[in-house]
């Protein structure tokens, strides 16, 4: 079973003909696979470039901690919140598979962001105006009301980040991502505060840059 968001593509790297051939041989250790997970970063517009595939205009990316999600479940689990982990259960991260978050690179991003932030104009006004106004905290709705700075802050990572080559696969992508695995209590999860100590980009090689 694969579980994954509308903004998120696998894409698999590997020498087999498809995913499919891939997951059907894949040895099944503990209950789910990962793919490594990438947040794609936009490059400046190119009017030239519009009709390109997406990797081709948009080949930079974050290897990112929150987007290595354990969607690829060989039986029965239960995710965590987003399903960026496992409830009592354990997951290993897959080279040969990556998954691409899409969010900064949709066409319609600026749309979207402006309807966020107004759905949350308005459900604070209902809330405002409701006979018994439930107490949010003042965080609560951050992500969707300055979705900006959520962005310029990925971006910002995005300028620090030291750059690794993967030319040659994603075994060393995948490797630094199980060793920031973390166990807390009964969840499991790639701790995204492991990888903010030393974040690694990465530009995708050019055969890949025709996937989607």
């Amino acid at each position: 079973m694969v579980c994954t968001d509308v903004d998120e593509l696998l894409v698999y790297v590997g020498p087999k003909l498809s995913l499919i051939d891939h997951l059907v041989a894949a040895e099944t250790e503990g209950d789910a696979l990962s793919p490594v997970g990438l947040n794609l970063i936009p490059t400046p517009e190119d009017p030239e470039g519009a009709d390109l595939p997406v990797l081709a205009r948009h080949p930079h990316a974050l290897l990112s901690a929150k987007y290595t999600k354990p969607c690829i479940a060989a039986r029965p689990v239960t995710y965590t919140v987003g399903g960026h982990g496992l409830v009592r259960g354990r997951f290993r991260i897959d080279p040969e598979i990556l998954l691409l978050h899409l969010h900064y690179v949709t066409p319609d991003y600026q749309e979207r962001m402006a309807d966020r932030q107004r759905i949350v104009a308005d459900s604070r006004a209902r809330n405002r105006e409701a006979e018994t106004p439930l107490d949010m905290p003042g965080r609560h709705w951050i992500n969707w009301a300055r979705p900006e700075m959520i962005r310029d802050k990925e971006f910002g990572i995005f300028e620090r980040a030291r750059a690794l080559d993967v030319s040659s696969g994603f075994v060393e992508a995948a490797a630094m991502l199980e060793a920031a695995v973390v166990q807390s209590g009964k969840k499991s999860v790639v701790d995204p505060a492991v990888l903010a100590r030393d974040p690694v980009r990465i530009t995708l090689p050019e055969r890949m840059r025709g996937a989607i």
